[in-house]
């Protein structure tokens, strides 16, 4: 591949990455496939995105801090209208009368309303007013954000964490697999993989070159089990007569997207993940993944996604 002029696949087909990225430190995608990128200066936040996208864990808290929040501003606003805005109010100090203006504003905001404590005057009632009028509203954006997290999606395709090249058909071929780990159905499973090396090109000026590789099988329609996905590395394939130190010398990376239809959610579905050089075992094999039992079917043994042997 070095010393030769780019060709105009490799220059098309550069996955909108671009050839100038060819520090060898520098991995061009991350493991999971997503663009290894950190972006500084201004930059357009939308806390939607942010909330949907966060853990379930930044998430639950996020939203307590907000609820404790908007409770604790609306108790101080009713302790500061004054003793006899609420009834209830007792003389022995803030203290207690704010534990009293903060519950009766968790209950206005929620609409519960047990009545202990109740509005005395028009101010009082116009915030009280406000308040369940925003507990409404934000309780509504509140439920549309839960259904927006539990109808994504999931990542239940997982990658083998290395790929293999080994003898296969009378040559050697570039394989890694993949297997679906949750119970949802993928249908009409489709993977593309497209190489990526750094060369120099005429001007002696290292650029990053992009080639589709050509699969043995790129497409399934039921995906029920794993798949291995095998490239040949024939007279036609870029890495054709390359050993594993000349795979280190041009970083080569293997970059793969897989498209399928979830049947569970009725969505297209989306993965990509990648293989750096280093991530590549030579003269080894998958060990199968399934075997056939008389009482329950087809076993598939999820924890052998990565069992692999070597070859003589």
């Amino acid at each position: 591949m070095a010393n030769k002029p780019a060709s105009k696949t490799q220059l098309e087909n550069d996955l909108g990455i671009g050839s100038k990225l060819t520090d060898k430190s520098v991995r061009l995608l991350q493991k999971d496939g997503r663009a290894r990128l950190t972006k500084i200066g201004r930059q357009m936040y939308h806390p939607y995105h942010a909330l949907v996208e966060m853990s379930w864990g930044r998430f639950i808290a996020s939203i307590f801090v907000f609820y404790t929040t908007i409770n604790t501003i609306f108790a101080f606003i009713y302790v500061a209208l004054g003793p006899h805005t609420l009834s209830g109010y007792v003389a022995s100090g803030f203290k207690e009368n704010f534990y009293k203006a903060f519950f009766f504003s968790i209950q206005t905001f929620t609409t519960v309303g047990y009545g202990a404590v109740v509005p005395m005057c028009l101010t009082s009632n116009i915030i009280a007013s406000i308040e369940a009028l925003s507990g409404l509203m934000i309780f509504a954006l509140a439920t549309g954000l839960f259904y927006a997290r539990f109808s994504r999606p999931q990542k239940s395709i997982q990658f083998s964490s290395i790929g293999v090249i080994a003898p296969h058909n009378d040559v050697r071929a570039f394989m890694f697999r993949i297997v679906n780990i949750g119970r949802s159905e993928i249908i009409d499973l489709k993977v593309n993989v497209t190489l990526s090396w750094i060369e120099k090109d005429e001007q002696n000026t290292l650029r990053r070159r992009f080639q589709p590789l050509m699969l043995e099988r790129d497409s399934v329609s039921l995906f029920p089990l794993n798949w291995t996905i095998v490239h040949t590395i024939d007279e036609t394939s870029p890495i054709w007569g390359k050993t594993a130190q000349e795979l280190d010398d041009i970083n080569a990376d293997f970059i793969v997207f897989i498209k399928g239809y979830d049947a569970t959610v009725g969505q297209i579905v989306h993965q990509n993940g990648s293989y750096a050089h280093d991530e590549i075992v030579w003269n080894a094999k998958f060990q199968p993944m399934y075997y056939a039992d008389p009482e329950r079917g087809t076993i598939l043994e999820l924890d052998k996604l990565d069992s692999i042997e070597k070859l003589a």
